[in-house]
């Protein structure tokens, strides 16, 4: 598969909680990978057929982002959806906190991808 990505992800694996819209429930998940312009998680339940979702996401309570998502790609493995979003709709302050909890969470990994020629785009100013 030909890699569209414009920035890299940032591993994080970390439990998340998501809810849908305006909906109260919250279902866990599981956040793979992230950056400013999307994710990859996990869920046991399928999402809506819809391709442009308004999510909110809790990641361990460190972070909460509230965005509108495009459900680029769904797949299952082992009885669990497996989701890669791309963020269409995110606030600049969201994407600074995404930012800054990678610059926390993910120094080496951002590191190692500025000096392997990989450009990263940071906080939004």
């Amino acid at each position: 598969m030909e890699e569209r990505r414009q920035i890299p992800r940032w591993r994080i694996d970390r439990d998340a909680r998501l809810s849908l819209g305006i909906s109260e429930n919250r279902l866990d998940t599981f956040v793979e990978d992230m950056n400013t312009k999307g994710a990859r998680f996990f869920l046991s339940a399928p999402l809506p057929e819809s391709r442009f979702i308004g999510m909110h996401l809790d990641l361990e309570g460190l972070m909460h982002l509230e965005v509108t998502a495009y459900i680029a790609w769904r797949k299952e493995s082992k009885a669990r959806n497996i989701y890669g979003v791309f963020f269409s709709r995110i606030k600049d302050a969201d994407k600074d906190r995404i930012y800054q909890y990678l610059n926390a969470n993910c120094a080496k990994q951002l590191q190692a991808s500025f000096w392997a020629g990989t450009n990263f785009i940071g906080p939004v100013s």
